[in-house]
């Protein structure tokens, strides 16, 4: 009979327990998976950054590369003038003696 009064006793310390303990861990995982979906959101915010600046990069050479057909084409036009030039003054040269 003691017995019996004894597991009547324990019996409902010992469920508590269990559902204590129960509860804890259903908190640890609940834990476990904020923190897992924190990292893959860290994860993704890190790839993002990666391709924004892999963007960046690809935008600077682009620009850098048409700067430097500017300048080819501003150097092209400039040696083209360079070269009509002497003609140009022998003409004047030319026109000037005859209105002399």
């Amino acid at each position: 009979a003691s017995e019996q009064r004894l597991a009547l006793v324990e019996l409902p310390k010992l469920q508590q327990r269990i559902v204590a303990m129960d509860e804890r861990f259903q908190e640890m995982v609940d834990t476990t998976e904020d923190l897992r979906e924190g990292i893959e959101e860290l994860q993704a915010h890190e790839r993002l950054n990666r391709l924004e600046q892999r963007l960046k990069n690809v935008e600077d050479a682009d620009e850098d590369e048409q700067d430097e057909m500017a300048m080819s084409t501003i150097a092209n036009r400039l040696q083209g003038l360079e070269q009509a030039l002497p003609p140009l003054q022998g003409e004047l040269s030319t026109q000037a003696q005859r209105l002399e």
